[in-house]
């Protein structure tokens, strides 16, 4: 499974059915290759001297989000009547649609000790917006014009009418009224971005494993697994910027984030017969680069992209497992759910 994006906290449940080849038998976000080793082949005992897997990984991520902005409301005004506040105003719905492959390569250095490459190719990343609507409700502009439920040119800060464009241009007063970007006027028609797609950043790794319940486990048969000893995984993963950056041009297809990004994980897993459970905690820090993030001053707070912690639980339930001494691969259904802060 891949290994661990939004300014806001989300929460995901993804179930998963996997077959698993692999040489031990670790949940697969503690797993970890090693060498200078012994194992069994053939029935005999051989020399380890290091291993190397390629992990295929497709993935769907699908986003949705409600877009808001900040409003200053001047006392006496029909929403704020009272005294001056900040108003948040809904402007967009937006969703986002990638798919991706990712392919991990990874080589073993010692036991339980990993060095790890993951190269995302990227089959299609489709970003859209329109006008937020009342929840998929009849609109009802007329029941509170000053407090709409949908939005459309009208009351708009992000594609406002030409004749309110001109309309705050004639009135003598300082221009407000922006055009950042067309959307789609039609009903709950959605405004397509690019269709982007490639070769994404590349991340490098090392993982290592200083407790493995494979190693310590104290019967043969692994489905005597509790031992009381867990499989503790400690990470640390550097994503560099080495694909052609995404801008926000109708032309522009690339997928790179333009990010260096620094980060590390801590994950556990404990087998008992027929489940594993798991839990990892990650967090990340991009330094963002000087290609895209740009500091234009006056009342700009940020520069560049935030911190994000993640946790992710789960638990494995393996229907099916067969370890004998050359080969071992078992069939496991993966539940699991996370939540992220941006």
């Amino acid at each position: 499974m891949a290994r661990g994006f939004h300014g806001r906290r989300w929460l995901a449940i993804l179930p998963g059915l996997l077959l698993v080849c692999s040489s031990v038998q670790a949940a697969e976000i503690t797993d970890v290759i090693d060498a200078a080793d012994e194992d069994v082949y053939d029935g005999k005992i051989v020399e380890d001297l290091f291993d190397f897997h390629i992990e295929p990984t497709f993935k769907q991520t699908y986003e949705q989000a409600k877009i808001t902005r900040e409003a200053n409301c001047t006392g006496g005004a029909d929403r704020c009547q009272n005294e001056d506040t900040i108003l948040i105003n809904k402007e967009l719905r937006y969703q986002r649609v990638v798919n991706e492959l990712d392919l991990e390569f990874e080589l073993s250095i010692y036991k339980d000790l990993e060095f790890h490459v993951l190269l995302p190719i990227i089959f299609s990343d489709t970003t859209s917006l329109k006008y937020a609507k009342n929840a998929g409700k009849a609109c009802e502009f007329d029941i509170d014009p000053y407090n709409p439920k949908c939005v459309d040119e009208t009351n708009s800060t992000v594609d406002p009418s030409d004749n309110r464009i001109v309309a705050d241009a004639g009135d003598g007063n300082d221009f407000t009224t922006y055009r950042y970007f067309d959307v789609p006027d039609e009903n709950d028609k959605w405004l397509d971005g690019p269709g982007r797609g490639g070769l994404g950043d590349l991340t490098f790794g090392i993982d290592w494993s200083p407790f493995n319940d494979q190693r310590d486990q104290l019967h043969e048969d692994p489905w005597f697994r509790n031992n009381g000893r867990s499989t503790l995984t400690l990470g640390f993963d550097y994503t560099a910027p080495t694909a052609a950056v995404m801008k926000a041009d109708p032309k522009n297809e690339n997928v790179g984030r333009g990010v260096h990004e620094l980060g590390l994980h801590v994950a556990t897993s404990r087998r008992f017969n027929y489940v594993d459970p798991y839990m990892q905690f990650s967090f990340a820090l991009p330094i963002p680069t000087d290609s895209i993030f740009k500091d234009y001053g006056g009342g700009q707070e940020r520069v560049g992209p935030g911190p994000s912690g993640d946790l992710t639980f789960g638990i494995e339930i393996v229907p099916w497992e067969q370890a004998n001494a050359d080969f071992q691969q078992k069939f496991i259904i993966d539940l699991r759910g996370h939540f992220t802060y941006v």
